[in-house]
C-alpha cells in the first residue's frame, strides 16, 4: 500500500486541440489535483474524526451500531460510512447509522497495511495481527457477533483498504478494463485492545494528543473558603491562622502541587515549552515557601498569600480545561494514521472516556492562526511567572478598576506581583496577540503604557468594570487608610462605603466626636437639664447674695417681690401670695438674666449693690479663684466679718447664722457644683460624676438645714415665700445626682455598644457574608480590619488564702505575649487546679481554671505567637460585603418628655424565703397604672402594695432587676428579688480547750459568703473552717455561742444560725513532740522518694539508691536513719553525718547543674526533688537536738552547713529552683530551731537571702 502523500505531484500539463494525450499527462493531471485536495484537507482543515462515528453495543442481541460520521486520515482520505446500491457499483452515503451483526476473519492480504503488522519477540519476524471484519448481515460463512469471544473488549477500526488491482487484458472488441484499478474499500474491523495499543504507539498524533488518562489524573483543585465566625475573628492570631490553614489544607495544597507537576511532565509533548530543567523543582519550593511551613510565625501578608493561591488555582483550572481540548496540529504527521481511524473500544460505548478513539486535530487555519495551544502555553508561562514574582512592597494606597468574576487575565494585576514585561505578556494572551500587553491595569503602573486611561483609569469610563481593587492600605494606620480611601472615593465619585473594625477587643476611650450622631438626643437632654439647673442656681445666687449687711433679715430683693399670685404653699398647703416668676415681667432681671459662661453662673448673678452680701462675695470669689470651696468660704467670712457692725448684729445671732453664714456656704457650694457639672458628653467620666455627686451631697446638706430653719427666722412674709420656692427648687436639684448617674450609664452603654459594633467578631454576627476580596464591588462595603492591642480581660481572681500570694499575682498578671510566659501561666494554673481538687473537688472554680488551661494548651500547640512587632491600630486585613451594610450613626431620636410619673417603694430588694409580708409603695399620679418590666409571674401589684408569691416566682428572675413603670413611663423605682440563703451547722456540745473543732455549714449555700463568730472574739470568713478554743470564756458554765451568718451571692440576703458549746480544760503535762514530728516528716519524705525512682537512667538511679540508703526504712535499705531514728535525732550518731551527706550533696548538685540546660527533662526534675529530700533528711536529724549536743559537734556541723550555703548559692546563680514545698519546710524548721545558735543563724541566712 502506497500512501498518496508520501510523494506528491507538483506540476501538470495543459492540453491543446487535437493533442494526443499520454498516460503520464493524464495521470499527472489527476494526481496533481488529487494531491492538492488531500493537502488541503490535512493541512488547512485537520485530520481525525470530525463528527459522528458513535458506537453502540446492544445486549443481549450482540450487535454493533455505528452512526454516520466524517473523518479525514493523515493521507488526506475523506471517510464516511457507505452502503451498497443494488445493481450498481456505486455506494451510497445517505444513511444515519449502520447495524453490524456478523463477523469474519480478515487477513489484509492485498494492502498489507503496515499498522496491522507487528514484530514478534525476536524483533525480526513480522506477522499480521488478528483482525475481524464486521458486516451488516450474512452473505457466506460469516458468524453472528455473539459468537466472537471477548467482543466487549474489542476496538473498532475504520480501515480504508487501498491497493492497486491489475485490470483484465483487452479483447478484440473491449479495452475498457485496460489500466490499473485503484481500490479504496472501507472496512469495519475489530482488533484486540493489545493490538490497538500497538497501533497507537506507531501513531504520533494519537500518542501526543490523546492523553485521556493523564487528563483525568489531573486532580480537581479548589481553594478552601475562609468562613469568618466569632472564634476565628476574636483575635488577630486566630484570623491569620484561619487563612494559613486554608492555604495549607492538606488536600488543597497536595492537589495543587500534584496538578502542576503533572501538567509540566505529562503534557510536555503537547505544550513543547522547553523549560529549564529545574523549573518544576523551583516552582514547588516557591509554593511551599509562600504557604509557610508552620503556624508559629504566620506572615503579616497572609491574606495576599491566600489571594495568590487563588490566582494560581484559577490559572491551573484554566490550563486544565484547555488541555482537554488541545487537539491542534499545524503540520500533522502524514504517517500517523494514513488509512485508518480508531472509533473506540466497545466496553466504553456508554462512557465519556474514550481510550482508543481519534479526535479531530484541527489546523490553526480553522481558528484564525494561534489558537488554544498558544493560549495554554501562555497560561503555563503565567503560572510560572506569578509563582516566581510574588512579593509586595509598601506603597501608597491605590484603587484600580477590575473585574469581580471571569478570567484572571481580564482582571487588574494585583500589587503583590512584581510587574515586568514577561508578566504583562503572559497575563492576558489576547492583549499580547494585539501587542497591547502594556494596557493591562495594575497597581504598578510604571511598566504600563503611558496613556491617561491606563495611568489614571478611574478618570475614564469604567462601565466594563464591576470591581475596585484597593491596595496599599495593609500596614498603615487605619485612620490614615480610611482618610486616603475616602479621599479617592470622593475624588473619583466611587459608589462604595468604607468601615473600620478592630480585630481585638477594643477598650480604648471612644472619641465621641467621631460618633456625634449617636449622642444627639443625650446632648439635648444634657443641655436642657443643665440650663434648668443653672437657671435655678442663678436665682439662688441673686436672692441669697441680696441679704443686707447693715439690716439684719432684710434683703435687697424684697422691694422687687411685689407682683404676686395666690398659690398653695409647697410646705403648708395654705393659700398664700408668692411672686410670679413669669417671663417678661421685667422686675426680676437680676434674678433670671441670661449668663454667658456656665462656670461663672454664681459670680455673674450675685447681687452686688451696696451693703448686699454679694458685694463682698464677689471680691472673695475673685481673690480665691482656683482655690477650694473651703478657701472661698473662709475668705468670704473674713471679708464679711470685717464689714459687719457688732452693734447691729450682736443681738441677732440666729439671723446672722442663717442669712449670712449659711448663705455664704450655700452659695460657695452652689458655685462649686457648677464647676463640677459635666459640660458635654465628653466630660462624663467616673471621676467627674463622682466629684459632682460629692459636691451635690455637701450642697444638699446646707439646703436641708435651711429648709428646717427658715420658718423660725424673723424674715418678711414675702422673703419667706420666695425662699420657700427657691429651697424647694434646690431640693429638686438635689435629685439631679440620680439623673446624672442614669445619663452617665446610658452614655457608657452607648459607648460599649459602639465599641462592640466596631469589633470584627461582633460585626460578622450581623453580616455573615463578609469575605476577603482585596477590594469591593460598586455598591458594596469595604471593611478595614486593624489590630488593637489594648485589651482588657477581667483579672483572674484567686482566693488569696488558697495559694501562695506570689503565684496568685503571677496567674492574674501573666500576659500571653510569649510562649515562655504562656508555659509559666500553664504551670501556675496546673498547680492551682491540683490544690483546688484536694481542698474541694466540687469547687466550680476548678472547671473555670481547667478551661483556661485548655485554651493556653491550644495556643501552645498551634504555636501562634502574639503580634508584638505590629504597631497598634495597624490595618492587618480587609474584607468586603456586596452591599452598603450599615451606617455608623442611627437617625437621631429626640425625646419629648411626658408629664412626670413617680413611684417610691418601701424597699428595693426582697429576700425570698426570709422576708415576709408585702412591699408598700407610693405612686403619682394616684391612679397611675404600675407595670413590671419584664412582666414577672408570682408578682402582684395593686392597692398600694406589692406581693411576692414564693411558690410561683420564677427562679430565673432571681437577682435580675425588675423595673417598674407608671403609665408606661420609666421611673427610678426598681425591685430585685433574691433567693435567701440557708444557714445551718452542727457542733459538739462540749469541747476541750485546745481541741480543734471543725465548723462546716449545711443547706443550700451555693455561691454564698460566710462569717463565723466563735464567741471568743474571733471570726472566720471561710466556708468550712476549724477553730481551737485556747482559754475558758469566764461565762456561766463556760458556755460560748457560735453564730454563723450566711450572705447570699447577691450580697443582700442573709441567714443566721447559732449553737452553744460548753468548754472545759484538761490538765496534761506538756509533751515534746519534736522528734515525733521529725519522724513523721521523714516517713512522708521516704514515700515521696520512692516515687522518684527512674529505672534505666544512669544519672538518676545511682543518686536515688544512695539517698534511699540514707533514709533506710525499707526491705532493701535497712541501715538508714529511719532504722535507728532515736539515736540519730538525739545526736548520738552526729560523727557519721559528714560521711553520709557531704559527698552525696556534691555529687547530686553537680549532676543538677550539668542537666540545667534542659530543665524540662524528667531526669533534671527528679534530681532536684531528690536533692531537696537529702537536705530535709539532714535538717530533720539535727532539728531536735539539744544545744549541748550541737555545741559538741559544732565544727562538724559548721562545715556541713557552709557546704549547703555554697551549693544553694551556686544553684541560684544558674536560676535553678528547688521545689516550692522546700521553702515552707524551712520556714517551719526555723521555728523548731529557734534559739539553737548555729542552726538558727543558718536558716535565717537562707531565708533572708532568698536562696530557696
Amino acid at each position: 500500500m502506497a500512501e498518496k502523500l508520501s510523494g506528491i505531484t507538483t506540476q501538470y500539463h495543459t492540453f491543446v486541440d487535437n493533442q494526443v494525450l499520454t498516460k503520464d499527462q493524464l495521470n499527472g493531471f489527476i494526481d496533481y489535483f488529487e494531491d492538492q485536495h488531500r493537502l488541503s484537507r490535512v493541512f488547512l482543515h485537520g485530520v481525525g474524526i470530525v463528527c459522528g462515528f458513535k458506537l453502540r453495543l446492544s445486549n443481549p442481541e450482540k450487535t454493533v451500531t455505528i452512526t454516520q460520521g466524517v473523518g479525514v486520515t493523515t493521507d488526506g482520505d475523506l471517510i464516511l460510512l457507505r452502503k451498497d446500491i443494488t445493481g450498481s457499483p456505486e455506494k451510497s452515503i445517505d444513511l444515519k447509522e449502520i447495524q453490524l451483526t456478523h463477523f469474519r476473519k480478515f487477513g489484509d492480504n492485498f494492502a498489507n497495511y503496515p499498522f496491522f503488522r507487528k514484530k514478534e519477540a525476536d524483533g525480526e519476524t513480522e506477522t499480521t495481527m488478528d483482525l475481524w471484519e464486521i458486516l451488516p448481515g450474512q452473505t457466506d460463512s460469516e458468524k453472528p457477533l455473539g459468537e466472537l469471544p471477548g467482543l466487549e473488549n474489542k476496538v473498532v477500526v475504520l480501515y480504508l483498504e487501498s491497493y492497486a488491482k491489475e485490470g483484465d487484458l483487452c479483447t478484440s472488441i473491449d479495452c475498457d478494463n485496460q489500466g490499473i484499478e485503484q481500490v479504496a474499500r472501507l472496512r469495519i474491523l475489530l482488533v484486540s485492545k493489545e493490538d490497538a495499543t500497538y497501533i497507537v504507539k506507531k501513531d504520533a498524533l494519537f500518542s501526543k494528543h490523546e492523553r485521556i488518562d493523564q487528563y483525568f489524573d489531573l486532580p480537581e483543585v479548589a481553594v478552601p473558603r475562609v468562613i469568618l465566625n466569632p472564634k476565628n475573628t476574636s483575635a488577630y492570631e486566630n484570623l491569620k491562622l484561619a487563612f494559613h490553614q486554608a492555604i495549607n489544607d492538606k488536600t488543597f495544597f497536595s492537589n495543587l502541587s500534584v496538578g502542576i507537576t503533572k501538567i509540566l511532565k505529562d503534557f510536555d509533548a503537547i505544550l513543547q515549552m522547553e523549560l529549564p530543567a529545574n523549573t518544576l523543582t523551583s516552582l514547588l519550593a516557591k509554593l511551599n515557601e509562600i504557604a509557610g511551613s508552620g503556624s508559629f510565625n504566620i506572615p503579616f501578608n497572609i491574606q495576599y498569600r491566600y489571594d495568590f493561591f487563588k490566582d494560581v488555582t484559577d490559572t491551573y483550572q484554566k490550563i486544565k480545561a484547555l488541555l482537554f481540548s488541545l487537539r491542534e496540529a499545524c503540520c500533522p504527521d502524514i504517517h500517523a494514521f494514513p488509512k485508518h481511524l480508531l472509533l473506540g473500544s466497545l466496553d466504553e460505548t456508554d462512557s465519556t472516556i474514550k481510550h482508543f478513539r481519534h479526535g479531530f486535530y484541527k489546523s490553526p487555519a480553522l481558528i484564525g492562526g494561534s489558537g488554544k495551544l498558544e493560549t495554554c502555553r501562555s497560561l503555563v508561562l503565567r503560572l510560572i511567572k506569578i509563582i516566581g514574582s510574588f512579593g509586595e512592597k509598601p506603597g501608597e494606597i491605590k484603587i484600580t478598576p477590575s473585574r469581580k468574576i471571569g478570567s484572571l487575565g481580564d482582571r487588574a494585576i494585583p500589587f503583590y506581583y512584581a510587574v515586568d514585561l514577561p508578566l504583562l505578556e503572559y497575563w492576558n494572551h489576547d492583549k499580547t496577540k494585539k501587542n497591547a500587553q502594556d494596557t493591562n491595569l495594575s497597581y504598578h503602573r510604571e511598566k504600563l503604557a503611558k496613556l491617561s486611561h491606563i495611568q489614571d483609569p478611574l478618570r475614564y469610563n469604567i462601565d466594563n468594570f464591576d470591581f475596585y481593587r484597593i491596595e496599599g492600605h495593609q500596614g498603615k494606620h487605619y485612620k490614615t487608610a480610611l482618610e486616603e480611601i475616602n479621599d479617592q472615593k470622593e475624588q473619583y465619585g466611587l459608589a462604595f462605603d468604607v468601615k473600620a473594625l478592630s480585630v481585638n477587643l477594643n477598650t480604648e476611650n471612644l472619641n465621641i466626636d467621631d460618633y456625634e450622631c449617636e449622642f444627639e438626643d443625650l446632648k439635648v437632654l444634657l443641655n436642657a437639664w443643665t440650663a434648668e439647673q443653672e437657671c435655678i442656681l442663678a436665682q439662688v445666687a441673686s436672692f441669697f447674695s441680696g441679704f443686707s449687711l447693715v439690716s439684719p433679715g432684710a434683703n435687697i430683693k424684697d422691694p422687687i417681690l411685689t407682683h404676686r399670685v395666690k398659690v398653695a404653699s409647697p410646705t403648708t398647703g395654705e393659700n398664700v401670695y408668692v411672686t410670679r416668676l413669669a417671663a417678661g415681667s421685667g422686675t426680676l432681671d437680676n434674678v433670671s438674666k441670661v449668663y454667658a459662661f456656665r462656670d461663672s453662673v454664681i459670680p455673674d448673678n450675685l447681687t452686688t449693690e451696696k451693703d448686699a452680701l454679694g458685694s463682698i462675695l464677689i471680691k472673695a470669689y475673685e481673690e480665691t479663684k482656683g482655690g477650694s470651696v473651703n478657701d472661698v468660704i473662709a475668705r468670704s467670712r473674713t471679708l464679711v466679718e470685717s464689714q459687719l457692725s457688732d452693734e447691729v448684729w450682736r443681738d441677732r445671732p440666729e439671723i446672722k447664722a442663717f442669712v449670712i453664714d449659711q448663705s455664704i456656704e450655700l452659695l460657695a457650694w452652689s458655685n462649686e457644683l457648677v464647676t463640677k457639672m459635666p459640660g458635654s458628653i465628653l466630660d462624663f467620666t467616673v471621676n467627674q460624676v463622682d466629684k459632682y455627686k460629692l459636691t451635690l451631697e455637701e450642697l444638699c446638706k446646707r439646703v436641708k438645714q435651711m429648709k428646717n430653719r427658715y420658718q423660725q427666722i424673723e424674715l418678711s412674709q414675702s422673703l419667706k415665700l420666695f425662699m420657700d420656692l427657691l429651697i424647694n427648687q434646690l431640693s429638686q436639684v438635689c435629685c439631679s445626682g440620680k439623673k446624672l448617674e442614669i445619663l452617665f450609664e446610658e452614655i457608657d452603654n452607648r459607648k460599649k455598644r459602639i465599641l462592640i459594633r466596631l469589633q470584627l467578631a461582633r460585626f460578622i454576627e450581623k453580616h455573615p457574608g463578609l469575605e476577603h476580596k482585596a477590594g469591593v464591588q460598586p455598591g458594596g462595603t469595604f471593611v478595614l480590619v486593624y489590630l488593637n492591642k489594648i485589651q482588657t480581660k477581667p483579672p483572674l481572681t484567686i482566693n488569696s488564702g488558697r495559694y501562695a500570694t506570689s503565684d496568685n499575682l503571677a496567674i492574674a498578671g501573666v500576659k500571653l505575649s510569649s510562649v515562655e510566659e504562656t508555659e509559666k501561666r500553664l504551670s501556675l494554673f496546673g498547680k492551682y487546679a491540683e490544690y483546688l481538687k484536694k481542698v474541694n473537688p466540687d469547687d466550680e472554680e476548678i472547671s473555670r481554671v481547667e478551661a483556661l488551661i485548655k485554651e493556653d494548651q491550644s495556643r501552645l500547640l498551634g504555636r501562634v505567637p502574639t503580634s508584638v512587632n505590629i504597631p497598634d491600630h495597624t490595618v492587618v486585613a480587609d474584607f468586603s460585603l456586596p452591599y452598603l451594610c450599615c451606617s455608623d450613626c442611627a437617625p437621631v431620636n429626640f425625646i419629648i418628655q411626658k408629664p412626670p410619673a413617680r413611684l417610691r417603694l418601701e424597699k428595693d430588694t426582697w429576700c425570698l424565703g426570709a422576708d415576709t409580708g408585702i412591699i408598700l409603695y407610693d405612686v403619682s399620679p394616684a391612679d397611675g397604672v404600675i407595670e413590671a418590666v419584664p412582666a414577672t409571674e408570682g408578682m402582684t401589684i395593686g392597692e398600694g402594695k406589692i406581693t411576692i408569691d414564693p411558690a410561683t416566682f420564677p427562679a430565673g428572675r432571681f437577682g435580675q432587676v425588675i423595673r417598674l413603670t407608671v403609665n408606661q413611663q420609666v421611673t427610678d423605682a426598681q425591685l430585685t428579688v433574691h433567693k435567701a440563703p440557708q444557714a445551718a451547722f452542727e457542733v459538739p456540745v462540749r469541747v476541750e480547750i485546745g481541741q480543734e473543732v471543725v465548723f462546716k455549714p449545711s443547706g443550700d449555700t451555693g455561691g454564698a459568703s460566710f462569717l463565723w463568730d466563735f464567741g471568743d472574739d474571733t471570726t472566720s470568713a471561710e466556708e468550712s473552717t476549724t477553730h481551737t478554743y485556747k482559754a475558758l470564756p469566764g461565762t456561766n458554765d463556760d458556755i460560748v455561742v457560735v453564730k454563723l451568718t450566711v450572705t447570699g451571692p447577691n450580697g443582700v440576703c442573709t441567714a443566721t444560725a447559732e449553737h452553744q458549746i460548753q468548754l472545759f480544760e484538761k490538765e496534761e503535762p506538756p509533751v515534746d513532740t519534736c522528734m515525733e514530728k521529725a519522724k513523721e516528716g521523714m516517713w512522708v519524705d521516704l514515700t515521696i522518694l520512692q516515687a522518684l525512682q527512674l529505672p534505666g537512667s544512669n544519672l538518676v538511679e545511682p543518686i536515688w539508691v544512695s539517698t534511699s540508703a540514707l533514709y533506710g526504712g525499707a526491705a532493701d535499705y535497712g541501715k538508714g536513719v529511719l532504722d535507728d531514728a532515736d539515736n540519730f535525732l538525739t545526736g548520738n550518731y552526729n560523727d557519721r553525718l559528714e560521711e553520709m551527706f557531704s559527698n552525696l550533696w556534691e555529687e547530686t548538685s553537680k549532676m543538677i547543674i550539668e542537666l540545667s540546660g534542659n530543665p524540662d527533662s524528667e531526669e533534671f526534675q527528679h534530681l532536684v526533688q531528690i536533692f531537696a529530700l537529702q537536705l530535709q533528711l539532714f535538717y530533720n536529724v539535727t532539728g531536735c537536738q539539744h544545744n549541748e549536743v550541737l555545741d559538741k559537734y559544732g565544727d562538724l556541723l559548721k562545715r556541713l552547713l557552709e557546704q549547703i550555703i555554697a551549693i544553694l548559692k551556686s544553684l541560684r546563680e544558674r536560676d535553678i529552683k528547688l521545689p516550692e514545698s522546700f521553702r515552707p519546710f524551712l520556714e517551719e524548721w526555723a521555728k523548731r530551731v529557734a534559739g539553737k545558735g548555729i542552726l538558727e543563724e543558718h536558716v535565717k541566712f537562707i531565708l533572708d537571702n532568698n536562696l530557696v
